[in-house]
């Protein structure tokens, strides 16, 4: 303090910090040019925005205290009073010490064997429907091999892609540019309102339109917030369409400490809806009725609600419901309402819930069977898997999207069906193995606290992502992990 003001004498110090809003305001229906409208608003972010919240020390005097709100303009409700280090990312800065024994131990992601140096890309895919789980399966010899392979393909006319958050030098966007310059037909949708991604898509979205791609600033009013690439071939005089959906980003950053499902496929029946959705995405396409995929804003609310209430209507004391649930978020009410009625028929309800969950687990004659876990480990949990038991005939989905209203009402989002057997068998393996968390996972309770899960006496420690880990580097069979008795 002495050296940032000379001359004087310090008498005492404290600290606080700022948080000011980060938020885009945009009238899209009025801007001439988005991307020149954002880049816009991304500078006058840096100039500085309103204050939202003021952090100060706990030791800091009740005048200056009084003294920052009224610079800032803030009310006594967003001044939060804290006994901690107020800037806690400046703690990474001791991960740059070396002291392996601290850190957690490396690891090399397992390429499955279909994505093997040796095999085709469109052949594998061809033969049959594949899964990943990142970050235990390689992100770059998968995702990133499918759209670096349809980049040199001679049979390959045209490249279709949502783009959310491809963060900086990104491989799949050099693929796509490599393709373009080919002669591909590519078409990015790029989704300019990615918060705090909205300089890094502004750059990339100007590399691949001096590329030679088609870039698309996304839907007016809605977010694109779904993932899904498709790749259309030219295979013996007809056209054949190759689908990539996943519960994440095409970014290879995140891809390494984000859980997250890959989904390829050649099936048919996709191949129409995923044509409807990019034309929708363009605004050529006002379709109402889908074959297979299931989109936000369109349908996804209304066939989550009833998917719900089947469950509630198959639901026996010989056969009970049972619904099982992975995701980043729980906050829409409609949906909330519909587990609570599904729990007071007696239906089962799990419900993996990493963030937000605005639904009050146990609660006597509202919510008696649902259970909510949390797990908080290396990995940002980022699946996003639903499982209906639907009276026997199981239904096995992914999705972009949480069940939040944001997602549901105001971002185009997907929710996918999985069909084969072998795959729908790994993603409740998954979720099988999640539950089974003792060590990274907590409860909630009805009161919205939450405690830590503990190893009932004589069980072992389980940590669900150190067994993924683990089992990556010792299963030999392709898709799916060594499975754990079910729970």
């Amino acid at each position: 303090a002495e050296t940032l003001f000379p001359g004087l004498t310090v008498v005492e110090s404290h600290t606080f910090r700022v948080t000011r809003d980060a938020d885009i305001e945009l009238a899209e229906d009025e801007a001439n040019d988005l991307l020149t409208a954002i880049a816009e608003q991304v500078r006058q972010r840096r100039s500085g925005t309103a204050a939202v919240r003021l952090e100060v020390s706990k030791t800091m005097p009740e005048y200056l205290v009084k003294l920052l709100m009224n610079s800032l303009d803030l009310d006594p409700d967003d001044v939060y009073s804290l006994r901690r280090p107020l800037n806690i990312p400046d703690f990474m800065e001791l991960y740059k010490i070396e002291a392996r024994g601290l850190k957690d131990a490396p690891f090399t992601t397992r390429t499955i064997p279909e994505f093997a140096p040796d095999e085709d890309v469109f052949d594998a895919i061809r033969k049959q429907d594949l899964m990943v789980h990142h970050p235990f399966d390689s992100f770059s010899n998968s995702v990133v091999r499918f759209i670096a392979a349809a980049a040199v393909d001679p049979k390959v006319l045209a490249i279709k892609i949502t783009l959310y958050r491809a963060g900086g030098k990104s491989p799949v966007v050099a693929a796509l540019k490599h393709a373009a310059e080919n002669g591909k037909d590519v078409t990015a949708f790029v989704e300019l309102k990615a918060r705090f991604d909205e300089e890094n898509n502004i750059i990339w979205a100007r590399e691949l339109e001096q590329a030679g791609a088609h870039v698309i600033y996304g839907v007016m009013g809605l977010k694109t917030h779904s993932k899904i690439a498709m790749v259309v071939r030219r295979e013996q005089n007809k056209l054949r369409t190759y689908l990539h959906f996943s519960t994440g980003n095409y970014n290879q950053v995140s891809a390494r400490i984000y859980t997250d499902i890959g989904y390829f496929t050649a099936r048919e029946e996709f191949a129409t809806d995923a044509i409807h959705l990019f034309n929708f995405l363009t605004g050529y396409s006002h379709r109402r009725k889908w074959e297979n995929l299931i989109v936000a804003p369109i349908n996804l609310r209304q066939k989550l609600i009833e998917m719900i209430h089947r469950e509630i209507e198959h639901h026996t004391a010989e056969n009970p419901g049972f619904i099982w649930v992975k995701m980043n978020s729980l906050v829409d009410e409609e949906i909330i309402k519909a587990l609570y009625k599904a729990s007071q028929k007696g239906v089962q309800i799990r419900l993996l819930i990493r963030g937000i969950c605005c639904l009050r687990p146990g609660i006597p004659g509202v919510s008696e069977t649902i259970e909510v876990r949390s797990i908080i480990g290396r990995f940002l949990e980022h699946t996003r898997i639903f499982f209906f038991k639907n009276g026997g005939a199981e239904e096995h989905y992914i999705s972009s999207a949480d069940w939040m209203p944001r997602n549901l009402d105001r971002r185009v989002e997907l929710m996918v069906p999985i069909a084969e057997p072998r795959l729908k068998d790994c993603l409740k393996n998954i979720l099988n193995i999640y539950w089974q968390d003792n060590v990274k996972s907590r409860r909630l309770l009805a009161d919205g606290s939450y405690e830590r899960l503990q190893p009932i006496e004589g069980e072992p420690e389980f940590n669900a992502q150190n067994y993924f880990l683990k089992d990556m580097r010792n299963r030999s069979k392709p898709h799916s992990p060594r499975r754990r008795k079910q729970a």
